[in-house]
């Protein structure tokens, strides 16, 4: 890993830890334990950091996402497999970051909430569509499952629901998944998912 690379991840998890509005550059430097100068050698602002910082977590997401996608295994397995990696990275977000990245810059919030609903979408979308050659998953049009089950997880994996209702972000995004895929598989499917909660992938 390079320095820059360095400077990246580390900072990363910083801004995550405490949102990075209060986060200054002094504290970076103080948790590398480098200089400020060599942090400006590569980032000259916050801003520069904080870009480089979301296009990393970006490649990241589509890298990871990309791999289930395109593997050999069956459609269940991949929903399986991409619902894990969704509830791993969601319990790496805080309310600190989310909420700084809304109010003090909601374009980059918005580049990002763009990303992850086509992303997402389009995981969604290229597996359902080997579930049903499969004949895994029931044949209806992909734009309403895919909508249904992003509106769920919006609708479910919130702070004001968790703290409401008493649930971890890992329990009710299981929960949720385990409705969804049972409402979405065909007969044969969930014969294929009862089987692999069985025996585990």
């Amino acid at each position: 890993m390079d320095k820059k690379e360095q400077i990246v991840q580390n900072s990363a998890a910083l801004f995550l830890k405490n949102g990075f509005y209060k986060t200054t550059m002094d504290d970076v430097a103080r948790t590398l334990k480098i200089s400020k100068k060599t942090i400006y050698k590569y980032f000259p602002t916050k801003d520069d950091l904080l870009n480089a910082i979301i296009e990393d977590t970006m490649t990241h997401v589509r890298g990871n996402i990309n791999k289930i996608v395109a593997g050999k295994r069956q459609s269940v397995i991949k929903l399986i497999n991409l619902s894990d990696f969704l509830v791993g990275f969601s319990l790496k977000i805080t309310e600190a970051w989310i909420n700084d990245l809304k109010i003090h810059n909601p374009r980059k919030w918005e580049t990002i909430e763009y990303f992850r609903k086509e992303t997402i979408f389009y995981a969604f979308n290229k597996i359902i569509d080997q579930g049903k050659k499969e004949n895994l998953i029931v044949d209806k049009p992909n734009i309403i499952i895919v909508t249904i089950i992003l509106s769920a997880i919006q609708g479910i994996i919130n702070p004001d629901f968790l703290l409401n209702n008493n649930f971890s972000i890992k329990e009710a995004f299981i929960q949720t998944f385990d409705i969804l895929i049972s409402g979405i598989l065909t007969k044969k499917g969930r014969k294929v998912y009862k089987q692999i909660k069985k025996e585990g992938i």
